[in-house]
């Protein structure tokens, strides 16, 4: 319908926004020590029972004490994008795992889930803008393709790298983040 074209354009309207803002330099001002531990606990308790609804498990492994110099928003963020992808593209039946620990001096933050049938050589092409690798289950869970490419934006932003790898029928993706220095 046309209501329902209006609500989608406008819906990939904000999302570009978001993601315009998400590649500006970060403003001194708005950047703070930001708890992963406490965001990505936050996160899963938010996303648990929606995994739950859709058929799926989310189970999560998160070390004490782990911060960031960061946007809290853009934090938030970060997981709830990569949360949604994984309960959006998991398996039915699958369990997604968010994981995150302390690696020399950066924090880890890891989220699985299984996804049969993937192309690894499309995985590069997760990132980029309006990519979705398989538009017919995209489009059926209203996916836009920029969820990821956004993601990164983020994670660029805040001098971190992410990546995604596929094995084993199981999807993961890992970003690296420096941690916040004490002050």
């Amino acid at each position: 319908s046309g209501q329902e074209q209006i609500q989608r354009m406008d819906g990939l309207i904000k999302n570009l926004v978001e993601l315009a803002r998400s590649e500006e330099a970060l403003p001194p001002s708005a950047v703070t020590t930001v708890s992963v531990s406490d965001v990505a606990e936050a996160s899963a308790e938010i996303f648990r029972p929606l995994a739950e609804a859709a058929g799926k498990s989310l189970a999560a492994d998160i070390a004490p004490a782990l911060a960031v110099n960061g946007v809290p928003d853009d934090i938030r963020r970060l997981f709830a994008l990569l949360l949604d992808n994984a309960v959006k593209y998991c398996d039915e039946g699958g369990a997604i795992q968010l994981t995150a620990l302390r690696c020399g001096k950066n924090v880890l933050i890891k989220i699985s889930n299984p996804c049969a049938g993937l192309d690894a050589s499309q995985l590069p092409h997760y990132f980029d803008r309006f990519y979705r690798a398989d538009s017919s289950r995209a489009r059926a869970t209203g996916g836009n393709g920029i969820g990821l490419s956004t993601a990164k934006a983020i994670v660029t932003r805040h001098r971190g790298h992410i990546t995604n790898d596929y094995r084993q029928g199981v999807i993961s993706f890992t970003v690296s983040l420096p941690q916040s220095s004490p002050k």
